[in-house]
């Protein structure tokens, strides 16, 4: 009479190589060795589940609607071919079940298996569990007499006294289950974890569902990887790191980290490696999703929602390495007061160049503390691009660099509603705020509605060799931009509208050409903010300077303040659109013309330069020199 043995001591779950459940996928069986198909099982009866199975949704095999281990006959070799949905072949799991197996028809956990003391050679075991019977570990293994094989109690099994290894031979894959994780959200699963990872160098470890508590497991180069959602990552004790990246080329998907509001939790930590992708994952309830802080190159950190936290992604002063990329990720604060910033690339004395940071959705950051609350922050960052971000009430600025920023590029952002932040300095909440700064440009922005100005250069170190054109700075409360004795800038293109205080502000610019900015009024659309006061105002002296068509108008107070031509300062072709002065000389009739007046270069009210306007061109219609 036939016996059934299950393959699984769970029902399986099917990934595709990128960690894809096998929606729609397709499990062959076949006599080894052959073409021939034979048939699978949905029970230890026999029920028959044909040749082919058809995996669902969730990757798992499907047989009349419901659910199912696969059972095989225990008296046949099987071959497996494992396909997508395409037909395109995944996997081809080879001489499953060897003749011999029914004499043990199932053995309860790996520790009974390794105590075996009569198997032979090729003998097929069913373990039904790593510690208890299904708890997910275990699966089919054959005893091969001969190997001396490296154990690692999970795919590789060393008897207690028989010579050989059992190893591991199930259609479905190795999971961190079978190297004893329990992913029951008590037992530490670290050294599993970890052995798992060690062995699968170059390869997917998956994780069944459950929730796994660790200790900073050290990882090796594999694919680490979860069906989303399924898979929680918490700390173990007092540990205060999930994983830590050791070496190279390790991929990391699916998970979510909870880290329960452990002080200084660190979901994932540089520790010497490269090459790593950080994707679709979750982040919660911690103080740092990615940190950093040692040697390591070429992180990407991609796709993942990280909510609430201090930190989203901080690299730290001790960081050794170059190349990140931070992009197309959600990282909301959630308005916490424990916040810092969603982005913080802080190497006062370390070095990491090459840095992206793009199309991300940054939000809801407070300042918990007088040096946080940035979008974006910065110390000392060198070749950078933040680019096609948005960026919105983040409590103290939308993007902040400091001390020696060089060579970075902060584009196409759009940056609303910056300031208010619990601890957040008066007077410095603004949307981009470069502090010292060195060959940087910041171009095609959006800035709106910051407490204080939308665009400010400073420090006590001046900044050099900027460029700030072609950016939107409106309804801002402070200036729409802000330059604090810059040096070799180039000023362009900007248009400030309806800010606070002057849509730009300049104190004693030297080496500096301002150009083609548009800086006026409008209530249109309806329900403006501010009025604002000047349109491009200068304090102090300007130096060296090139000051050329500019367009400001509807200031209150005045279009151009202090915008003069001088021995250093050329300024020319500024448009005073619509200002008062203009206005009431536009529309005032002259009535006090002769054609006989001597030209009187002292005149000065509205009034009495009309008239010698009005006697300038009499003299001319005179002569015949105009119409």
């Amino acid at each position: 009479m036939a016996s059934y043995v299950a393959t699984t001591s769970f029902i399986p779950n099917f990934f595709d190589d990128n960690g894809n459940l096998l929606s729609g996928g397709t499990l062959e069986a076949f006599i080894a060795g052959t073409s021939t198909p034979t048939g699978m099982f949905v029970d230890e009866v026999g029920t028959a589940a044909g040749t082919v199975i058809t995996l669902n949704a969730r990757g798992e095999p499907e047989t009349t609607g419901n659910s199912h281990q696969v059972w095989i006959d225990s008296a046949i070799e099987y071959d497996f071919i494992l396909k997508d949905s395409s037909g395109v072949t995944i996997n081809t799991p080879q001489n499953v079940a060897a003749a011999g197996r029914g004499s043990i028809a199932a053995i309860t956990t790996v520790a009974v298996a390794k105590a075996l003391t009569t198997l032979s050679d090729g003998q097929g075991l069913y373990i039904q569990g790593y510690t208890v019977v299904g708890d997910g570990g275990g699966g089919i293994y054959h005893y091969d007499a001969s190997s001396t094989a490296t154990a690692n109690d999970g795919t590789i099994l060393a008897l207690d006294t028989l010579a050989g290894r059992l190893i591991y031979s199930d259609v479905a894959p190795a999971t961190v289950k079978t190297f004893g994780a329990k992913g029951d959200d008590v037992a530490n699963d670290s050294v599993a974890i970890t052995t798992a990872s060690d062995v699968g160098v170059g390869s997917d470890v998956d994780f069944p569902p459950g929730i796994y508590r660790v200790d900073n497991v050290q990882l090796g180069s594999t694919n680490l990887r979860a069906a989303l959602g399924s898979v929680t990552i918490k700390l173990f004790g007092a540990s205060t790191a999930a994983f830590a990246v050791k070496n190279d080329n390790v991929t990391i998907s699916g998970f979510v980290f909870d880290l329960d509001n452990t002080a200084n939790a660190q979901a994932i930590i540089s520790a010497g490696g490269s090459n790593v992708t950080i994707k679709n994952n979750k982040f919660t309830n911690h103080t740092m999703a990615l940190h950093i802080n040692a040697a390591g190159s070429n992180y990407r950190f991609t796709d993942n929602y990280v909510e609430g936290g201090a930190y989203g992604v901080l690299v730290n002063q001790n960081a050794n390495g170059s190349g990140l990329d931070v992009s197309h990720n959600t990282f909301d604060g959630l308005s916490l007061t424990t916040n810092r910033d969603a982005v913080e690339i802080n190497l006062p004395t370390g070095s990491y160049p090459y840095i992206t940071i793009s199309n991300n959705i940054i939000r809801n950051y407070d300042a918990g503390s007088a040096s946080s609350g940035f979008g974006i922050g910065g110390d000392s960052p060198q070749h950078m691009t933040i680019t096609g971000n948005v960026i919105d009430n983040c409590g103290y600025q939308g993007i902040h660099l400091e001390d020696d920023a060089k060579y970075i590029t902060i584009s196409n952002n759009v940056i609303s509603n910056t300031g208010g932040g619990t601890s957040a300095p008066v007077g410095q909440q603004i949307g981009i705020s470069m502090v010292a700064g060195y060959y940087n440009v910041i171009e095609s922005n959006i800035i709106y509605n910051s407490v204080d100005d939308g665009i400010q250069l400073s420090g006590a170190t001046v900044g050099r060799h900027n460029s700030v054109t072609n950016n939107h700075c409106y309804e801002n409360g402070g200036h729409g931009i802000f330059v604090s004795t810059a040096r070799f800038l180039r000023l362009e293109s900007n248009n400030c509208k309806n800010n606070a205080g002057s849509g730009i502000y300049m104190t004693s610019p030297a080496r500096t050409i301002i150009s083609r900015n548009f800086c006026y009024n409008e209530n249109n659309p309806a329900g403006v903010l501010y009025t604002q006061v000047n349109g491009l105002e200068i304090s102090g002296t300007a130096s060296n300077c090139v000051i050329s068509d500019n367009v400001c108008y509807d200031n209150s107070a005045a279009d151009f303040v202090n915008v003069d031509s001088s021995a250093s300062v050329l300024a020319s072709n500024n448009d005073f659109l619509d200002s008062a002065t203009q206005v009431a000389t536009r529309t005032y009739t002259a009535t006090n013309v002769s054609a006989d007046r001597s030209y009187d270069a002292n005149a000065t009210t509205t009034n009495e330069l009309a008239d010698v306007v009005g006697t300038l061109i009499a003299d001319l219609q005179e002569k015949g020199l105009i119409s």
